[in-house]
């Protein structure tokens, strides 16, 4: 799981991607129309990881190791 630094980095990268996207863009009679709604998910994503992990108690993680004297 990223750190509050690391969600805080990507957070600006995407915002600062975002705002030098263009929706539209038209060059002579021709137009392309641009679906800006990843970067805006992007975002929501950071921002519920960032609120994830403010707010979530730190959870150990438990692991278990099966050994068997047989071939499985």
């Amino acid at each position: 799981m990223p750190t509050l630094d690391e969600l805080e980095l990507q957070r600006q990268a995407v915002l600062k991607r975002a705002v030098s996207l263009t929706k539209t863009v038209v060059h002579g009679d021709k137009r392309v129309d641009y679906d800006l709604t990843m970067a805006q998910q992007a975002l929501a994503l950071i921002e519920s990881e960032k609120e994830h992990a403010t707010d979530a108690p730190k959870r150990r993680v438990r692991q278990m190791r099966i050994v068997s004297n047989k071939d499985l």
